[in-house]
């Protein structure tokens, strides 16, 4: 894919990445609508703790709505390095130039998630299990998707009271960081020019 980014969105995109440096870049996204795709805070916290100490040298970008926003400076702060949270505060296209920048993107099955994978971003994607595995994986090569199959897959509920998100919260903390680790491992880290 490509984005057909022009070269003030791509330069407005390294404006508002110059607090972050020449560092390499892991893009991240915790937002999502529905509630049954949330991997919630309990495990985006020692997910961002770990790999601070793991990636000390990296810079993190916060991508996402404005509401995602307090959130984000929230979970940011369980980072060590420096972060910049750009939540509501770009269009979607510099957001995917700001995506194409990264090294990797770990979120959600979300927009961001899609802009990166198009953008040509390596993900990890955490998916709940209320869709039929496969329906909203991000195209392209090089990325990691972490999907439970569970009985109740394809449920397509927005709340989960029940089984109480049994599906994405079984996805652990330690299966996300080895996926991470295997996608920033596994090939030459992109070049954006």
């Amino acid at each position: 894919y490509d984005l057909c980014l022009n070269v003030a969105e791509l330069a407005e995109a390294d404006r508002v990445l110059q607090p972050l440096g020449d560092r390499t870049l892991i893009g991240i996204s915790v937002g999502t609508k529905i509630d049954t795709k949330d991997w919630e805070d309990v495990r985006w916290i020692p997910l961002l703790s770990a790999l601070a100490r793991r990636y000390p040298d990296y810079g993190l970008v916060m991508i996402g709505s404005a509401d995602e926003a307090a959130r984000c400076e929230r979970l940011g702060s369980s980072w060590a390095g420096r972060v910049v949270n750009l939540c509501g505060r770009l269009n979607v296209r510099i957001s995917g130039a700001v995506l194409q920048r990264c090294a990797i993107f770990v979120g959600h099955d979300s927009g961001p998630m899609h802009l990166a994978a198009a953008g040509g971003t390596r993900c990890v994607s955490i998916f709940s299990s209320c869709d039929l595995p496969g329906k909203w994986f991000p195209c392209g090569e090089g990325h990691r998707v972490l999907y439970k199959s569970v009985p109740c897959q394809g449920c397509r509920l927005a709340t989960c009271t029940e089984r109480r998100k049994i599906c994405i919260r079984s996805i652990s903390v330690d299966s996300v960081l080895e996926a991470i680790a295997d996608v920033l491992s596994s090939s030459e880290l992109p070049s954006h020019e």
